[in-house]
């Protein structure tokens, strides 16, 4: 269940990161900008591109590590349980901690 936390976690990150908030796709250009010396206008999506890195790491070495085990029909079904009840157990921890305003207005 521990690969399939570290997948799907970090693809439902990427995915928010790339076709959501676009940060990461912005992160090359300000990462350009830092390169040549110029100021940075938003260091926090340069975060969100180191992270990204991270998450792509993680993502492939959890799936690398779970096919290598040579997974019979029950491993993959615990693998997508995991992933799923972990990504189930973020957007709750995201839903609790939202400021309130935000949860006012979801309703």
């Amino acid at each position: 269940m521990g690969t399939g936390n570290g997948s799907i976690i970090s693809v439902a990150w990427n995915c928010l990161s790339l076709f959501i908030t676009h940060l990461f796709l912005a992160s090359p250009g300000q990462l350009a900008v830092a390169l040549h010396g110029r100021h940075v206008t938003r260091s926090d999506i340069q975060t969100v591109f180191v992270g990204g890195m991270g998450h792509f790491i993680l993502m492939v070495s959890c799936m690398v590590a779970f096919v290598k085990l040579k997974p019979a029909r029950k491993r993959w079904l615990q693998f997508f349980a995991g992933g799923f009840l972990a990504a189930a157990y973020l957007i709750l921890i995201l839903m609790l901690v939202a400021p309130i305003e935000q949860r006012l207005n979801r309703y």
